[in-house]
């Protein structure tokens, strides 16, 4: 019986942390360039149940001292978190400094702390000190470094070259990755490289689009659909504690009245 309430509770510890995953998404349902996750889950292994002490006999013959009762599932837990890569809607915006890319490809940016981060998110702004930044403030990073823009309008072709007045100032640089549903969440919209997604590559079949930015590939009706099973699965498991709880503590209470 306690082992019921373990495999319950099990349950409800899944059903708490897929409900986290499925309300970031719709947090973000309207966030540049963001990919939901998806859950995974895995089932512990199934356990043989069998009567002991209550043997079948045919005739004086013991057919099975142990006769089957059949398996008890006990439990699940998280096996993976991982991103949905699919490609979002492309949403014209005439402004000069929204950039999407159209492919596998991630923008690279240089955090606060020097760390080089990964993202979808294609709203640029120019700083003060005259490079192109994200609108967060980090540096956008080119081929060669940081990409130097000043006060002029860039002008970006597909191949991630920048122009400002006619002349070449910087090359974007795109990169992808061999696992990208393996990257790490950063916040912000960043990611960061795993054990599991290895080593930035340069971007071959990506391309960019200027004056363009990348939606969420988040589908919101889907999501509202997954949270309400998910929350009926945490109740039914709750439900399942309280009755087993309440059955022990009545067998404990006949148990005592016999004493």
């Amino acid at each position: 019986m306690l082992r019921g309430i373990y495999t319950a509770a099990s349950g409800m510890l899944l059903e708490g942390i897929k409900t986290d995953v499925v309300a970031n998404n719709l947090a973000n349902a309207s966030t540049v360039g963001f990919k939901r996750q998806q859950f995974a889950a895995r089932a512990f292994p199934e356990m043989l149940i069998q009567r002991i002490h209550d043997p079948v006999r045919a005739g004086r013959a013991v057919v099975d001292p142990r006769p089957v009762i059949g398996l008890l599932g006990t439990g699940a837990a998280l096996d993976e978190l991982a991103l949905d890569m699919a490609p979002a809607p492309l949403r014209y915006t005439g402004n000069p400094l929204d950039i999407a890319v159209d492919g596998p490809g991630f923008f690279a940016v240089e955090t606060g702390t020097g760390q080089v981060a990964y993202t979808r998110d294609g709203r640029m702004t120019v700083g003060a000190d005259g490079f192109l930044r994200t609108t967060s403030g980090f540096l956008v990073l080119g081929v060669d470094g940081p990409i130097p823009v000043g006060e002029g309008v860039p002008a970006i072709d597909e191949t991630g070259q920048v122009y400002v007045n006619g002349e070449v100032v910087g090359q974007l640089a795109l990169w992808e990755f061999a696992e990208p549903r393996a990257l790490a969440r950063l916040g912000d919209n960043l990611l960061a490289p795993s054990e599991g997604s290895g080593e930035p590559l340069p971007a071959v079949a990506s391309r960019v689009r200027q004056e363009h930015l990348e939606g969420a590939n988040v589908n919101v009706v889907r999501e509202m659909v997954d949270l309400i099973a998910t929350q009926r699965a945490y109740e039914a498991n709750q439900k399942m504690i309280q009755v087993q709880d309440e059955t022990l503590g009545r067998l404990i209470n006949d148990a005592a009245s016999l004493a």
